[in-house]
């Protein structure tokens, strides 16, 4: 069954592996379901976006929950 709730991805800009596997799944089943589902941002932080970086983090989960919800 294909992903059909909007997703977010969100990875720090330090931590390559997490951020490719990022790239790859929103690549991946936004091809597979042909719309938009999965948004993935990649915020200035390591492995840990949520610790490092709260406030991007915070922010970013805002926007989202703005843009899909409304």
């Amino acid at each position: 069954s294909a992903l059909c709730t909007p997703t977010l991805l969100i990875t720090g800009e330090q931590d390559s592996k997490y951020t490719q596997m990022g790239d790859r799944i929103t690549s991946i089943v936004n091809s597979n379901t042909g719309q938009k589902t999965v948004e993935h941002r990649v915020l200035p932080a390591g492995h840990a976006p949520h610790f490092e970086n709260p406030e991007a983090t915070a922010h970013t989960i805002n926007q989202f929950v703005k843009t899909t919800i409304g």
